[in-house]
Order: C-alpha cells, then structure tokens, then sequence
C-alpha cells in the first residue's frame, strides 16, 4: 500500500492529466487535477493476478499433503526443486491430475479461491483512504493481465506443472 501510495504522489504531482480532468465535472469545479483528487468519486484498484495458480497451489498441497498424507512437503519441495525432473514424475502426475482444481466446477478448490478472495478484499478495504486523492481501496482481480510473462519467470509449482508454463 505504501507503494501505491509513494506512485499516486507522483502522479499528482508530477503527471497530471488535464485533458481527462477538463471532462470530470468535480475537477473543473474544484480546481484540482483528476490525479490529485479532484473527482469526486476515487478509487484506486490494487491488480490481483494468478488466482487459478494460487488457488491450485493451495488445493493440491492441502489436499495429497495436509489432508491424504500422499505426499511429505519435503518431497513436494524436492520435486519443484528439480523442476519435476524424471524421478519427481509420479509426484507431478498425482499433484496435477489428483488434486482438487479451480475452475473445474470443485467446491474443495472454489472453497479455497473463495476464502482467498475474501481474505484479499478484506485486507485491502481495510486499508485507509489513500493520503491524495483520498481515494477508497478496491482489488480487481484481473487473471489474463500478465500470466504469460509470470508463466516465463515462474518456476514450478505445487499444483503440478514444471516451470516456465504459463499461469493463469
């Protein structure tokens, strides 16, 4: 949050938008830029992305290693240790096609998503307005944004697939 707040400083102070500020009522009406608070409604959105990955991540490890006992973390961290090399096949296989997965109409997995997302939005909301626009705190999760590069520079993950996939 403070990094939102030290970025929303500088834009404004230092990059207003007048065109878009000429179009907002509240701006013209009270002088002020729409970067520095001038609308009357603000809001700023804190970009949330990976729900699919996290969500499964969570799934499979409290499914085979928490729940069933399939799996002992050590193993789990050994397998994506060596990106699931050949000995760490059967651990990829029962993570990826075993566990409970997000989007797949699972109530084990969408239970974790939902308490995730709630948890998320909680502590986001929870925050103060922001100290210039005064603008209230708001998660957009936004699961296509950046998964390709994520994908790239991940490396492997509890829910099964080896590194440099993309995530969703």
């Amino acid at each position: 949050m403070k990094g939102n707040d030290i970025i929303e400083a500088l834009y404004a102070h230092h990059l207003p938008v007048p065109f878009l500020s000429l179009w907002i009522e509240d701006c013209v009406r009270n002088a002020r830029d729409y970067n520095a608070g001038g609308a009357r409604y603000n809001t700023q959105y804190l970009q949330i992305v990976g729900l699919g990955t996290r969500t499964n991540v969570l799934a499979a490890l409290k499914f085979q290693v928490f729940e069933r006992g399939t799996l002992t973390m050590e193993e789990v961290l050994h397998a994506l240790d060596a990106d699931f090399s050949r000995p760490y096949e059967i651990t990829r296989q029962i993570l990826l096609n075993k566990s409970p997965r997000y989007g797949e109409d699972d109530d084990y997995a969408d239970s974790i998503a939902k308490a995730f997302v709630d948890e998320v939005v909680r502590m986001v909301e929870g925050f103060p307005p922001t100290p210039v626009r005064q603008a209230s705190r708001r998660v957009y999760f936004l699961p296509t944004t950046v998964h390709a590069y994520f994908g790239k520079v991940t490396g492997a993950t509890p829910d099964g697939p080896e590194g440099r996939h993309s995530c969703v």
